[in-house]
């Protein structure tokens, strides 16, 4: 850990979890990672009691869901912190949810990540996030541009916008670290040509765009150099649905770092992301196939026909 550390979790702790006294915390800790479990156990025992720390073994293979004797835990609890060091697919965290246990998870979880959180003002990346999405569920209309070459059309019919804010203070909401994402599911309502010029998680932005021309909803053509080749390879492994785009989002976090992870990219304020190949289990290795998400830089986003994003500026 770094002196910001604390901080950091402090503001996990008080800002995004809002967390009260009597309320009984439990949080999951991955070996890797035990220093930042005990410093935020540490903290929450002066506010509560009821905080149990769980040490867990990393797992195996990337996407594994938590143990089921950590998500009984979970269940029982208030509020729950999850520190990883990879992926865990949030979804497996949905019973622990149901019961009303409200979640912070930190994937991909290090010191860097954590104190960048702290320079991030969660109630306007709330605020963002929530404004954008909103706006999506109203919608009948997008249309995206960027200096690359995008240029796609959206016809949206009350497709409900999803908000990723930060901030788990009611009972049964979850939110990861780093936060800051509007986003909605993509059908076959996707027509034009989207340009990539980067693939989150990806250390570098790609040395030339990757053109997607969509019909219908599905990537009928990959054009690009040697990087677009690596790209239909990719996507091989879904299967069918590797050219079927399903989600796309909008980063609403200033402090973001580009090239961090998957994770962490699609958060970046004002970019746009398109992800295709959902995530899935493969049957033969049980391992998690995470959904590709290309992003598009400095775009230009009209919600029926008004700019809520202009050159990567939000206006909204």
């Amino acid at each position: 850990m770094t002196s910001q550390t604390p901080k950091a979790l402090r503001t996990m702790l008080q800002t995004c979890l809002d967390f009260k006294p009597q309320e009984h915390l439990v949080i999951v800790c991955h070996e890797s990672l035990i220093e930042m479990g005990e410093s935020l156990w540490v903290m929450a025992k002066r506010v509560s009691k009821e905080i149990v720390l769980v040490k867990c073994a990393r797992q195996r293979k990337n996407g594994q869901p938590l143990p089921a004797g950590i998500l009984n835990l979970l269940k029982s609890a208030d509020a729950g912190v999850v520190l990883a060091p990879d992926y865990i697919p949030e979804h497996t965290l949905d019973p622990a949810r149901q019961d009303g246990c409200r979640m912070v998870i930190v994937q991909n979880a290090s010191a860097a990540i954590l104190d960048r959180m702290l320079n991030a003002n969660f109630n306007r990346v709330s605020m963002r996030s929530r404004r954008l999405a909103d706006l999506f569920s109203i919608a009948k209309n997008l249309h995206i541009t960027s200096p690359s070459g995008t240029e796609v059309t959206i016809a949206l019919n009350k497709t409900k916008g999803f908000a990723q804010t930060g901030l788990a203070n009611n009972a049964g909401e979850l939110t990861s670290i780093p936060a800051g994402e509007a986003s909605l599911i993509l059908d076959h309502n996707v027509n034009g040509k989207i340009c990539l010029d980067r693939i989150a998680g990806n250390r570098k932005k790609l040395a030339k765009p990757i053109t997607l021309h969509i019909q219908k909803g599905r990537i009928s053509q990959i054009k690009g150099k040697k990087e677009a080749e690596l790209l239909r390879k990719s996507i091989r492994k879904f299967g069918d649905d590797g050219r079927r785009l399903h989600e796309l989002g909008v980063g609403t976090n200033k402090t973001v770092t580009l090239g961090t992870s998957a994770q962490e990219d699609v958060k970046a304020n004002g970019t746009i992301h398109i992800s295709f190949g959902e995530n899935k289990t493969t049957k033969a290795q049980g391992k998690v196939l995470q959904a590709i998400k290309g992003l598009v830089l400095n775009p230009t986003l009209s919600v029926d026909g008004k700019p809520v994003i202009k050159d990567g500026v939000i206006q909204a």
